[in-house]
């Protein structure tokens, strides 16, 4: 059985099996607990299983009915509302009544086992058993379950929120699918259109690259990791149509060297430095512009270095539009502690330095929506 939904299932049978799991277990150390009797010579003796089963009668019950009212009146109303005063006074009071209810029951215990009139028994005579009963049980059972119930609702809100920061990636993705500049696409095809007309040989293989890219971006890169060899691949595509594009105006250099095998990363990582990078260079007014692009791959770890210059260069912001941004949140939240990014600029160059941990497979996402679906209560 998968231990996930029958932790935090509110479907019936997987509530019944826990509940029931936990009460079991409860019993069994209550039972092992008192299952010695203390003499008054220090010695003890053991209780016969008729006689054992007698005192579980008279006393567990009362531990079910206050951990039920605790569980599911006391929490809810006062704990997870914040209410500490009310959940304090309300603990101490559910205490109190337990008390009560097992002075009672310890009085006919003793009046039941050792056939002592009800009007005669002494209070030394079943004191242990309220207290321990009463107290010190009961103080242990509504600790044992609110610990469990606070630590499923931060469990819960945990998943909770990996639903959210899976649903803000896809978002982001969606965007960063909408921001492939239309500067770009007019230029491509512009430039297609051109060389159609002029029936020039490389215009076929200039329409598959950039049907291949338009493919990836909008439909291949749908899943949460792709392969590092398409990706590059993709990289390949639009620096080569960026060069047909701008090869008057940009000096363009790619260096890619892949020494991994079967390395998967997030789809759409380095594409955006690029777009961005491009749309930079292409407003600015210098007679030449560079850009060069080093990829390296070893070892599962990913290099990317890009550098922008100009021949008359300027104090450059770029990396502070709120597109780098977007860029850098999303890598943030993808790869939180498995990457190094470096955004600088001076009057002469714009580096961007990225270096990230791949996977050598896809990751195993767990589908938890379905059980948070379920569970909408903590019990």
């Amino acid at each position: 059985m998968n231990g996930y939904p029958f932790i935090f299932s509110n479907k019936f049978p997987y509530r019944l099996l826990r509940h029931l799991a936990f009460w079991i277990v409860f019993l069994g150390h209550y039972a092992v607990q008192n299952i010695i009797i203390a003499g008054s010579s220090g010695t003890g003796y053991f209780r016969s299983l008729p006689q054992l089963f007698l005192y579980i009668a008279f006393f567990f019950p009362a531990f079910v009915v206050s951990a039920y009212f605790f569980m599911y009146v006391i929490i809810p109303a006062f704990l997870y509302t914040r209410r500490f005063v009310p959940f304090l006074l309300s603990f101490t009071g559910l205490i109190i009544s337990n008390f009560a209810v097992a002075t009672l029951m310890a009085k006919l215990y003793i009046h039941t086992t050792i056939l002592v009139q009800n009007n005669q028994a002494e209070y030394g005579q079943y004191k242990y058993y309220a207290v321990a009963n009463g107290i010190w049980i009961p103080l242990i059972l509504l600790s044992l379950v609110c610990g469990i119930l606070l630590s499923k609702k931060w469990m819960s809100q945990q998943t909770a929120n990996e639903i959210l920061i899976k649903e803000k990636i896809s978002k982001e993705l969606k965007l960063l699918k909408t921001r492939i500049h239309p500067r770009f696409l007019f230029h491509s095809l512009n430039s297609l259109e051109g060389k159609l007309r002029n029936e020039l040989p490389e215009s076929p293989n200039l329409i598959l690259k950039m049907s291949e890219l338009l493919s990836y971006v909008l439909f291949g890169s749908e899943g949460d990791y792709v392969l590092l060899e398409k990706e590059l691949e993709v990289i390949r595509e639009y620096i080569d149509l960026q060069k047909n594009n701008h090869h008057d105006k940009i000096q363009i250099s790619l260096e890619i060297k892949d020494e991994t095998n079967d390395s998967y990363l997030a789809p759409l990582i380095l594409l955006p430095f690029l777009e961005t990078s491009f749309e930079y260079l292409m407003v600015m007014d210098a007679s030449l512009k560079k850009m060069d692009v080093r990829i390296r791959a070893s070892e599962g770890i990913l290099y990317f270095n890009l550098t922008c210059t100009e021949d008359y260069p300027t104090e450059a912001k770029f990396y502070q539009q709120p597109m780098w941004s977007d860029i850098t949140k999303r890598i943030e939240t993808l790869y939180p502690d498995n990457h190094q990014l470096i955004l600088k600029s001076n009057n002469h160059e714009i580096l961007i330095e990225l270096q990230l941990n791949m996977i050598h497979s896809p990751k195993d996402e767990r589908l938890i929506e379905g059980v948070l679906n379920e569970n909408q209560e903590y019990a």
